[in-house]
């Protein structure tokens, strides 16, 4: 016998909230004899578009490094910050009010990621990183709104290339959680990189170039878009004109907030 269901499953539908919701379903068959069945669904908000906001960069040759915030970030950004030196470091303070997230050590430098959820005070203040002692310093950070309030970074993932090189590629991550926009990073330790070389498909968001011997260069991307649950992410080669001795890459993949 042929069905026909009566319940309109090929439309959205709008409900007026979140919650839990009856939904029943009645099918005919062919001689008219009518069956339903009815279920409680449950009805979650959609999670927030992940959009880039702001990125600085800056680069020096001191013990102390300074950047300041973007004028436009907003409370609730999620904020990512990127420190790079370009010696082995024992430890590299997070600046104040940051919590780091991971590190990576490629054999004569270390990039540190840290995170903060802004607050409406944070735009044009000041961010410090103070690693100790004289060295090349290379900070990069990025702004992202609609991210998790309890912290944009949901997983991140780090490598390092120890041989002479231009091509880096980022390590892989499964997105676990809701559609997430993913964030990729390149550090290279070289002594005469000028340029990098994004993959395709990827925005640039910011690119630092260090000057003198045992420069630290790096990019910034993202993919522009949010990606669903069980993608695999990273696996991206970012090329710089001059092969570097040392690099380290990343894949981070922001938590969207909940709606």
């Amino acid at each position: 016998m042929g069905l026909r269901g009566l319940l309109d499953g090929d439309r959205a539908h709008s409900f007026a909230g979140t919650g839990s919701y009856p939904v029943r379903l009645t099918v005919l068959d062919s001689a008219g004899s009518a069956g339903s069945t009815e279920r409680a669904v449950p009805v979650t908000a959609a999670p927030a578009d992940i959009g880039f906001r702001a990125a600085v960069r800056t680069q020096t040759t001191a013990s102390t490094a300074q950047l300041v915030v973007p004028g436009g970030v907003q409370a609730g950004d999620g904020m990512l910050l990127f420190g790079t030196v370009n010696v082995l470091a024992a430890a590299v303070p997070a600046p104040a009010g940051w919590t780091e997230v991971a590190r990576r050590d490629a054999s004569s430098m270390t990039t540190v990621l840290w995170q903060r959820v802004a607050s409406s005070a944070d735009a044009g203040t000041t961010v410090t990183v103070s690693p100790g002692a004289s060295m090349k310093i290379d900070l990069q950070l990025a702004a992202y709104s609609g991210t998790s309030a309890s912290g944009a970074v949901a997983q991140s993932v780090s490598a390092a290339d120890l041989t002479t090189r231009s091509t880096h590629t980022t390590p892989l991550a499964t997105v676990a959680g809701r559609a997430s926009l993913v964030v990729s990073f390149w550090a290279d330790k070289s002594s005469g990189t000028t340029s990098w070389t994004a993959p395709a498909a990827q925005s640039v968001r910011s690119t630092s170039i260090g000057t003198g011997s045992g420069r630290i260069t790096s990019l910034l991307a993202d993919g522009g878009a949010g990606v669903p649950a069980g993608t695999a992410a990273g696996g991206l080669t970012a090329s710089t004109d001059l092969a570097g001795s040392k690099a380290t890459m990343w894949t981070v993949v922001l938590e969207p907030a909940q709606q």
